[in-house]
């Protein structure tokens, strides 16, 4: 606290004129945690006679805080992982201080798709403690407290993965407010309250056929053949089962499309055992008597066991081993249309030998006709 006098003779003002005066100082002592106040009085004089005096005497304060440097950090367990395979955040509060950050909140706001594993929770020195943050939908929000000077504050969120929507890298932000209000103090330089953390979801994925093996001579039977000799098959159902690397029962189902094509996109890599895609016989089909090539060009690319079904079970593969990045082909499914014979029992009334139109030859109903096998 002191007196300045601006002295005598700063010059006439005249009516409705001003004059700015400017006054700076610095605080040289830390502040307490919840700030210091200094107020600044000034008064005005004149040698002519004031005809008001209420308005002579201004007083500003202003508050002073200590000064904090809150840093962030992010860092996760893996750079890159698979669908349902666990992964471990961990983001680091540090106040470097001078000051103390008198509440510390953390915001931590993760990518979409990801499943937090187990309880989210924080451990602190300085002053030591720990406790738990609270989890809406994708936001974690952590508050840490008291963070003096050099302490540290450590948020570990165990999570995975469980929706693929399309892969590629994901992104998780952390925040950590610095708002003098909550803190007590200003954050200087402030640059650091925001980290991120990216990682890349890696998937796999399966591909096939189901197609009219109507070529079967030769080295064609079990394989489509190009040109549109052989059609695909369209609306036929296809199951992918098993268990992926992590343990987690996997199940999904797709439909062929028009062309006969159908995938299994966005999966987790396989267990030892592998995956196994099932296709339920299409009516009007019975599965190909010639099985898929097992080995070769035109074989599936990540190996498996085909199983005929019989002509008329459920064929599939089973053992369909998948990495993270694997993407598998050719699992195709051949089949053959189930063959089928029509024609009109009638009576032939002018002996032509031919079924005449227009209705003179009149049709027998309720007549037994039998297929017979001629050899």
């Amino acid at each position: 606290a002191g007196d300045f006098t601006t002295g005598v003779a700063r010059g006439d003002l005249a009516a409705g004129q001003g004059k700015p005066i400017y006054l700076r100082f610095k605080v040289t002592d830390q502040p307490e945690a919840t700030g210091d106040v200094f107020s600044n009085t000034v008064t005005v004089r004149a040698n002519e006679p004031d005809s008001s005096t209420g308005n002579d005497t201004q007083t500003e304060p202003t508050t002073t805080r200590q000064r904090i440097d809150l840093h962030v950090t992010k860092d996760r367990s893996q750079s890159a992982v698979g669908l349902n395979e666990p992964l471990t955040w961990t983001v680091r509060v540090e106040n470097r201080g001078p000051g103390s950050s008198l509440r510390t909140d953390l915001t931590d706001t993760l990518p979409a798709g990801v499943e937090i594993i187990g309880a989210v929770n924080w451990a602190r020195t300085l002053p030591s403690g720990g406790g738990s943050c609270t989890v809406s939908g994708l936001v974690i929000s952590c508050a840490l407290g008291r963070l003096d000077r050099d302490g540290v504050a450590t948020v570990t969120v165990h999570a995975r993965f469980t929706s693929a929507l399309g892969g590629g890298s994901r992104i998780n932000t952390a925040t950590v407010d610095n708002d003098p209000a909550k803190t007590g103090g200003l954050d200087i330089p402030g640059r650091s309250n925001t980290a991120t953390s990216e990682v890349t979801l890696n998937l796999a994925s399966l591909r096939g056929a189901v197609f009219e093996d109507r070529l079967r001579t030769g080295a064609n039977g079990g394989t489509q053949q190009t040109g549109g000799s052989e059609p695909g098959i369209g609306g036929v159902t296809l199951t992918l089962t098993g268990t992926d690397e992590f343990g987690n029962p996997v199940t999904a189902t797709t439909t062929s499309l028009s062309d006969g094509s159908y995938s299994f996109t966005g999966l987790p890599p396989s267990g030892p055992a592998g995956y196994t895609v099932t296709q339920t016989q299409p009516s009007g089909y019975i599965n190909s008597p010639v099985a898929p090539p097992a080995a070769g060009a035109q074989a599936p690319s990540a190996g498996g066991t085909h199983s005929r079904g019989g002509d008329d079970g459920n064929s599939s593969y089973s053992g369909i081993v998948l990495l993270e990045t694997t993407a598998a082909t050719q699992y195709n499914f051949p089949e053959v249309r189930r063959p089928a014979l029509g024609g009109f029992v009638y009576i032939d009334a002018d002996l032509s030998g031919k079924r005449e139109a227009g209705g003179a030859d009149q049709p027998i109903s309720g007549a037994a006709v039998r297929l017979i096998n001629g050899a």
